[in-house]
C-alpha cells in the first residue's frame, strides 16, 4: 500500500514539521503554497505544492499518484534524503556558515 500526506494549510505556516514525519515516514507530500510548506516540498520531487483552496489542482494531484504509483515511491525516497538537511549535524554547519562572517 502506498500512502501520501495532504497538508491543505489555508493559513501562513512558519515551518510544516509534518512534512518532515512524512519524509521520516517515506511518504511524498501535497501541500498548499502557504508559508514555509513550499520550502520544505520540492514539486514534482518529494511531492506537490498547489494553490491553497485550489480543490481542482488538488484533486489533480492525487489523481496523478493513484494514476502512477510508481511515482509515489520515487517522490517518497526523494522526501527520505531530504531529511539529511533536517539534521542536528547539518543545522550546526549552517549557522557556523552563516554566522562565521
Amino acid at each position: 500500500m502506498h500512502v501520501h500526506l495532504y497538508c491543505p494549510s489555508l493559513w501562513e505556516e512558519p515551518f510544516g514539521r509534518v512534512v518532515l514525519d512524512a519524509y521520516k515516514n517515506a511518504m511524498p507530500v501535497i501541500c498548499s503554497n502557504m508559508g514555509a510548506l513550499p520550502e520544505l516540498v520540492e514539486d514534482g520531487k518529494t511531492g506537490f505544492v498547489v494553490e491553497a483552496r485550489n480543490l481542482e489542482q488538488f484533486k489533480d494531484r492525487m489523481t496523478y499518484y493513484i494514476n502512477d504509483k510508481k511515482r509515489i515511491v520515487q517522490q517518497a525516497e526523494n522526501g527520505v534524503n531530504q531529511l539529511e538537511k533536517y539534521t542536528i549535524e547539518h543545522q550546526i554547519i549552517e549557522f557556523e556558515t552563516v554566522y562565521k562572517d
